[in-house]
């Protein structure tokens, strides 16, 4: 017995269905994964061409890390210190030194960590540390310290600086230390984790393009070191506007939180900074 032997599938022919009049087949409402992924990758392109020219110079220069990584020598060289119970100290070479011949320019600019072995026999005879953590690169590319500061930061000695005048009491201050005038500061570590405070000032440029005349103009970083407490704060240069605002509030100089973004401070900024230094 033959079911629907004269219907349309066994004779090979397919069935048409056609939209009433006045009405269209949907249109494509998704795109294939291969579409998806060439889109994002594309817009992801663009994020990375487009971005970095609204951010800073300081954002896009390899200072952030660099001081994030000076803050990092600086807890750890205190550190040791206090585990061996002899004197660390933090400082630059110049070219007086023995090791600056044998070194290239990029590690002539890290900073140089030494400890004083035998504080008895060989008083004030500070030896390398040879460990990874003081020998690995602290700062990364064009970066290096530009400048020492040493005490803790004042109006005073900030407001002198913008002026590009010298501190009044700093050659008194190398004079007790027993420091030549010219002589480059030197952070020491005392066996119970004490030392005095320091600035280091960093900038990026290449040590052989810079010109003095152009500082306003390469991103620039302080890393503030308190010594009393062991913390360390990375804070942008202040402007002269900020100072003032900072003088009227009755706030220090010394912000003691990271500060790197570079819109202006603000009177609300600092009431903020205020609130939470009283928390």
């Amino acid at each position: 017995m033959q079911l629907g032997g004269n219907s349309a599938a066994k004779r090979g022919r397919s069935f048409v269905i056609e939209c009433p009049r006045g009405l269209k087949p949907a249109a494509r409402g998704a795109f294939s994964l291969l579409e998806l992924m060439l889109v994002l990758g594309l817009l992801a392109l663009m994020a990375f061409m487009v971005v970095p020219s609204f951010r800073s110079p300081l954002a896009r220069s390899s200072l952030p890390e660099s001081g994030g990584r000076m803050r990092a020598l600086l807890t750890l060289t205190r550190a040791n210190a206090m585990l061996d119970g002899l004197r660390y100290r933090v400082r630059f070479l110049d070219e007086f030194d023995d090791e600056w011949e044998e070194l290239s320019e990029h590690d002539r600019r890290q900073p140089y960590i030494e400890f004083e072995a035998d504080p008895i026999e060989e008083p004030e005879e500070f030896y390398p540390v040879k460990a990874s953590w003081a020998i690995a690169d602290t700062f990364l590319g064009d970066v290096w310290c530009f400048q020492v500061r040493f005490g803790e930061p004042t109006f005073e000695s900030v407001i002198a600086e913008l002026e590009e005048q010298e501190f009044a009491d700093e050659e008194q201050l190398k004079e007790e230390m027993g420091l030549e005038r010219d002589e480059p500061w030197v952070l020491i570590f005392d066996p119970d984790g004490t030392s005095e405070w320091m600035t280091f000032r960093l900038i990026d440029v290449p040590y052989d393009d810079f010109e003095e005349s152009e500082l306003e103009n390469y991103p620039q970083l302080d890393v503030i070191y308190d010594g009393r407490l062991g913390m360390v704060f990375l804070q942008r240069p202040l402007s002269e506007e900020e100072i003032d605002v900072l003088l009227e509030k009755g706030h220090s100089p010394i912000l003691r939180r990271d500060f790197l973004r570079p819109e202006p401070l603000t009177e609300d900024d600092v009431l903020e900074i205020n609130m939470r230094k009283n928390e």
